[in-house]
């Protein structure tokens, strides 16, 4: 009989409680509703813009200056003058069998005059293109070149053929086998124009391939 009394008095303990909790869930959600309605009437009077100054749609903050004042500028005619400058006449040889002379030209104006020292035979009055120019060129000798100087002949196509120095530091081909030269020595197998190194140099710097040669 004393148990059950007691099994009575537990379980309408657990009762109260449980309608005190109740009780209290229900008091916690009326306030939040009464404060949710005051936040609610408080904004419904006030303008909320729409954009903030420095502010983006997104939230992101703007740090920005505001542009300097900056006035058109009139527009100025004036005449332009340019540097003109007349186009350089290409360089040209002209070479004087009888006076044995050879003169360096731009156009008109002649910018040196040398004298030959030699003048290949074969050479005739006509005008010659340079065909080629280089520095420090090989010379293939001809047979005559070792049988003057009682020398074994090479065979034809023999790297032995190929002096280098015989033509000199500076060589102009005005045909493939005449060549204005300025070897050390005078070479009489080699058929060209021999000048001191000196006045060549000038001249090779001076005329390009396809430069014209005037021999009268």
């Amino acid at each position: 009989m004393l148990d059950r009394m007691n099994l009575i008095t537990v379980t309408s303990s657990k009762r109260e409680a449980m309608k005190r909790k109740a009780v209290e869930v229900r008091c916690w959600h009326k306030s939040f509703v009464l404060l949710a309605l005051l936040l609610l009437s408080a904004c419904a009077g006030r303008h909320i813009p729409d954009t903030v100054p420095g502010v983006t749609s997104s939230g992101q903050l703007v740090l920005s200056r505001p542009l300097p004042h900056v006035s058109a500028i009139p527009a100025v005619s004036a005449p332009a003058l340019l540097p003109v400058r007349a186009a350089a006449s290409p360089a040209w040889l002209s070479l004087d069998l009888e006076k044995k002379t050879l003169a360096l030209l731009e156009g008109e104006k002649t910018i040196a005059k040398f004298t030959l020292q030699s003048l290949p035979k074969s050479l005739k009055p006509g005008l010659y293109p340079i065909i080629h120019k280089q520095r420090d060129a090989l010379w293939y000798a001809p047979d005559s070149y070792f049988t003057a100087r009682h020398l074994p002949v090479p065979q034809q196509g023999d790297r032995k053929r190929l002096l280098r120095g015989a033509l000199g530091e500076y060589v102009l081909y005005i045909k493939k086998d005449l060549p204005i030269y300025s070897g050390p020595v005078e070479i009489d197998q080699i058929n060209g124009l021999r000048i001191d190194e000196k006045t060549l140099s000038r001249i090779y710097y001076r005329i390009e391939v396809g430069g014209l040669v005037e021999v009268k």
